[in-house]
């Protein structure tokens, strides 16, 4: 019997150890697998916020406007605002404001000067543009008496249907009717300025950079 206990306990140590080497060599096999975790996690594209996508755009917080005035090409930052009234985003020039002027109309002012202003509207998709433009030409006239639509402007982006314009002794009024594109929707732009005032560009290329969101 004394024999007996050395040896039990001899059988037991073996088995120990066994169970432990068991455990040791499948160990191992889990530790890769927990290692591999971090690199599993996938990183968006850096470039992501400047790439727009068709379901959700995504648009960088501000961006350069280039247009001309007065003969000269100038660059003005912008800022990335929203429109909750007609549910859009849009760049607007430093030194402008965006307000919700009324259902179905905003307005973006020259903060220097509040007779320098534009008021946006989003055409519905598909919508006729020639009752839009009877509707334009007669509004204009109730302001100015000698509004009339101009076939000469000029339209590099292709992107322009019709232009009316007005003006008094002391300020200038123009309607842009814009077509849509695959860059903006079709809009119409009513734009007031002093009479000395030599261009609407800056407005223009706020507008186009109006999306749906």
């Amino acid at each position: 019997m004394k024999r007996s206990i050395p040896l039990l306990l001899v059988a037991s140590t073996f088995l120990t150890l066994a169970a432990c080497g068991t455990e040791s060599q499948s160990n191992p096999q889990s530790a890769p697998t927990s290692e591999k975790k971090p690199a599993e996690k996938t990183e968006a594209p850096k470039d992501n916020a400047s790439t727009p996508d068709k379901n959700n755009k995504v648009r960088l917080p501000e961006k350069k406007l280039t247009y001309e005035m007065e003969g000269m090409k100038e660059q003005k930052t912008a800022f990335l605002k929203t429109s909750k009234n007609q549910n859009y985003t849009l760049y607007v020039i430093d030194g402008y404001d965006l307000t919700e002027e009324e259902p179905g109309k905003d307005v973006i002012a020259y903060d220097e000067n509040d007779k320098l202003w534009m008021r946006v509207e989003v055409l519905e998709k598909g919508q006729d543009l020639s009752d839009v433009k009877a509707n334009s030409l007669e509004t204009l006239k109730a302001g100015y008496g000698n509004a009339k639509e101009v076939t000469d402007f000029s339209n590099d982006k292709n992107d322009i249907d019709s232009v009316f314009t007005g003006e008094s002794k002391t300020e200038k009024g123009a309607v842009y009717l814009l077509k849509e594109t695959e860059d903006h929707p079709a809009l119409r732009l009513t734009m007031f300025a002093p009479l000395e005032t030599e261009s609407f560009e800056p407005f223009l290329e706020m507008a186009r950079t109006i999306q749906i969101q």
